[in-house]
């Protein structure tokens, strides 16, 4: 056989399978029918989901933080998100190393909404860390001996509750928060388009089944 009589047959296999499915198309609207009735449905009876993600970066760390973690970022990163997480009564979450909150909900809110709590939370925050810095600062002043005053540590304790306290004096916040993306899950658009698609396969596939089947029977 040549590859001209091949690529004839090939092209007559392909204008046949078309041919099927002209015929079949009526049982294929009725499987895209269906498909979109239990789709309707899912969407009708099943609560919509809301994924809340904030891209947020840490200005500045607690003091006890920096004592105990030293150096470490991934310490550092650890300490600062669930306290202010905890100033929220909804279950924020630190995630992709602390640099984004994400929080899954079934209430519909503005993006703004969002913004606003978490700039009064942010408030919180920054003045828990600013109340920290001036007693470890007092602490440090009034309560240490002037030996331990030299003393590595306690030179870098008063550096950085002085630069602390400097930052949150000169209008810094604890955290910096990104633009508010919020997703709808399931998405009725991709739930329509999806329904149609399964639809035309499944009766797609039935009719070339069906099709089949009868050549079967009449040999």
């Amino acid at each position: 056989m040549t590859t001209e009589n091949l690529m004839r047959e090939g092209q007559f296999d392909l204008f046949d399978i078309a041919e099927v499915l002209w015929k079949g198309k009526w049982l294929i609207v009725i499987s895209i029918s269906i498909c979109l009735v239990l789709n309707w449905g899912y969407l009708k009876f099943s609560k919509p989901v809301y994924t809340v993600s904030i891209p947020v970066s840490t200005n500045m760390r607690m003091i006890g933080d920096q004592q105990l973690c030293d150096m470490h970022i991934e310490c550092l990163e650890l300490g600062l998100p669930a306290i202010f997480m905890s100033y929220s009564e909804e279950r924020w979450e630190s995630v992709k190393s602390g640099r984004y909150l994400s929080l899954k909900t079934d209430k519909y809110k503005k993006a703004e909404s969002y913004i606003e709590e978490l700039s009064m939370m942010n408030d919180k925050l920054t003045q828990l860390i600013l109340k920290e810095a001036m007693y470890e600062l007092e602490v440090i002043e009034t309560e240490l001996s002037n030996e331990l005053l030299g003393t590595e540590r306690a030179v870098n304790n008063l550096l950085n509750a002085k630069r602390t306290i400097m930052q949150i004096q000169s209008g810094s916040k604890a955290l910096s928060f990104g633009s508010v993306a919020i997703k709808k899950t399931p998405r009725p658009a991709l739930a329509f388009l999806v329904s149609i698609f399964f639809g035309a396969v499944i009766g797609s596939a039935i009719v070339l089944f069906r099709n089949v089947a009868q050549k079967r029977f009449v040999r």
